[in-house]
């Protein structure tokens, strides 16, 4: 765990203000992959290593009785908490959040800790929504919070999106290539656009693939130029594929060097 150790040090005690693909290859994604897994307690050791689990929790979370779910894992030799939103696990699941809002109480957090907040798919909007609130309600100190999300659909309006830039200035939404979820809902229905700063892998996210920041909540020099997304680049992101309804951990993220 002493390359774990060295990229969570990097990161967050050198470069504040920059996206790390290291921490997204080999610690954030495969986190939020192993939210798709029931037994999340019993995986994370292969991406942590010594850590103290807070809890899995899944709850009710539309009419159709589709579940949303969430775990929280603390990782003392680093002081990070990271929060974990779990992708939606039906085809109508993502529809029907669209029209429906859950709203969680949220706790203060102790300790001098950085919070990381992470998710996939729906997870993603979900951790969107999570980060600003812990932001807004002044539970974490901004200048302690990091959001990375993978694949995430359009979450509010502008007026949102602007808040966003102050609440959580160290916000990363990753797309890889040609990713439909991301194009969702269409931009301008109903006034949704995405949150600033994405990256997006125009590849197939191996190790020293390029890949462009767009500080921007919507560029055409990003995924906006994508004229035909597919669901095909929603289930791997740095060569990593969500095991939905798996109950197998996912191997640990594999470093480039």
């Amino acid at each position: 765990m002493n390359r774990l150790i060295t990229v969570l040090i990097l990161v967050f005690g050198c470069s504040r203000g920059e996206y790390s693909d290291s921490l997204g290859r080999e610690i954030i994604y495969p986190l939020a992959v192993d939210a798709y897994n029931h037994g999340v307690e019993n995986c994370i050791q292969n991406t942590l290593g010594d850590h103290d689990f807070g809890g899995q929790f899944t709850v009710q979370c539309d009419s159709k009785k589709d579940t949303c779910s969430a775990y929280v894992v603390a990782h003392p030799g680093s002081k990070i908490v990271a929060i974990v939103f779990r992708g939606s696990t039906s085809e109508g699941e993502v529809e029907q959040e669209a029209n429906e809002t859950l709203n969680q109480p949220m706790v203060p957090f102790v300790g001098d800790y950085q919070v990381v907040v992470t998710g996939h798919s729906l997870g993603a909007a979900e951790a969107t929504i999570c980060a600003g609130t812990l932001a807004a309600l002044k539970y974490v100190n901004s200048s302690k919070l990091l959001l990375m999300t993978f694949g995430s659909p359009r979450t509010g309006d502008k007026e949102f999106a602007d808040a966003y830039k102050n609440l959580v200035p160290e916000a990363y939404r990753v797309v890889h290539k040609n990713d439909l979820i991301p194009h969702l809902p269409p931009e301008g229905l109903l006034g949704y656009i995405h949150i600033a700063s994405e990256i997006w892998y125009n590849n197939n996210m191996k190790c020293d693939d390029p890949y462009v920041i767009c500080d921007e909540e919507e560029s055409f020099k990003c995924s906006n130029q994508v004229l035909t997304p597919t669901m095909e680049d929603h289930g791997e992101y740095y060569g990593l594929r969500n095991y939905l309804g798996n109950h197998e951990c996912v191997p640990p993220g594999k470093p480039c060097s």
